[in-house]
């Protein structure tokens, strides 16, 4: 299969920013007390639970089928291959620091917080 993403444009940072808000803050809540405790391998399970939850599973394929210029619907019936080459590929698009810190600079307090916290318990 030969797919290519598009460059990521400031559209991306407010798409990204939507499925965050949607993340309720009972979510946020759990994020941040599961950080306390500093099992990075719980964390994830976490995060990745409440993004592929049904508040921000849709919104998650519709961002990637569009980063492929196709349907949401579409990207999720890919096979899985295809999205370990979106991450790779993502990691190797130029400006994507600047792109991450824009949608950093976007993400709630209570969620940054949670994270920085993973980073202290060493």
């Amino acid at each position: 299969m030969n797919l290519e993403i598009r460059e990521l444009t400031n559209n991306d940072v407010f798409a990204l920013l939507d499925i965050v808000v949607k993340i309720s803050e009972k979510a946020q809540k759990d994020i941040a007390v599961v950080a306390k405790s500093g099992d990075v391998q719980k964390v994830g399970k976490t995060v990745l639970s409440i993004l592929l939850s049904g508040d921000t599973r849709e919104d998650i394929k519709a961002w990637c089928g569009n980063l492929y210029e196709i349907s949401g619907t579409e990207f999720g019936n890919l096979p899985l291959s295809v999205t370990a080459t979106l991450i790779k590929s993502l990691r190797e698009q130029e400006g994507l620091r600047d792109f991450l810190s824009q949608v950093s600079a976007l993400i709630p307090a209570s969620l940054k917080a949670a994270f920085k916290s993973l980073g202290n318990k060493s």
